[in-house]
């Protein structure tokens, strides 16, 4: 155990990795909530998110890419729909999700050609208590956006994520079936896909 938002923590852990087992996958999926109105987000809490939500993963894939690389491995980096178009509320957390979304990106092309594949996996609201913690907060905007979409229980979330893993895919969307069109229409048009998010948080 390690806290990601403490490097030297980061660095040890890696030096007992070496000295005690290969590696074969690191899975960076350790996140912080915070849901408000940007005017309600201190500068403090945009820094302890983005350094768990990101800067962490970056440390942790750096201490350990050395000892990835000596095998077949694989990174797997969880990052968030939030990480791609963001919306009320998020501010700070999609800050956070769109670095690691581009951080992934970057990485994969890096390592193409390499024995060590980089997987991103892109999940919507799981239902969790991370999920229900950011409630409390959730702007009236937020609330109505966000609720296009019924949270995936954590069971079908997990079972999909773990199959793409093992598919070594490059990118894997966890959405439920309800919620394909939305993002379809969001990856595709995005321009339509932010005018009608804007009009709903008006509404709200």
């Amino acid at each position: 155990m390690c806290d990601i938002t403490n490097y030297e923590d980061i660095e040890t852990f890696a030096a007992e990795c070496t000295a005690s087992f290969p590696v074969d996958i690191l899975i960076n999926n350790a996140g912080v909530p915070c849901c408000d109105n940007f005017e309600n987000i201190s500068m403090s809490d945009f820094e302890d998110v983005l350094r768990c939500n990101f800067l962490g993963h970056v440390a942790m894939t750096r201490a350990l890419l050395p000892l990835l690389r000596c095998r077949e491995s694989q990174i797997v980096n969880v990052t968030s729909l939030a990480g791609m178009f963001g919306i009320a509320g998020y501010t700070a957390y999609a800050s956070s999700k769109a670095a690691m979304v581009g951080f992934n990106d970057s990485l994969r092309n890096e390592l193409a050609g390499t024995s060590v594949t980089v997987t991103n996996i892109v999940p919507s609201d799981i239902d969790t208590p991370m999920l229900v913690e950011e409630t409390k907060t959730k702007p009236a905007a937020c609330r109505a956006v966000s609720g296009l979409a019924k949270p995936m229980p954590v069971g079908t979330a997990v079972e999909r994520m773990l199959t793409g893993i093992a598919k070594q895919k490059s990118e894997l969307l966890i959405v439920p079936f309800s919620s394909r069109f939305t993002v379809a229409l969001a990856r595709t048009l995005p321009t339509v896909f932010r005018a009608v998010i804007d009009r709903i948080a008006r509404r709200a």
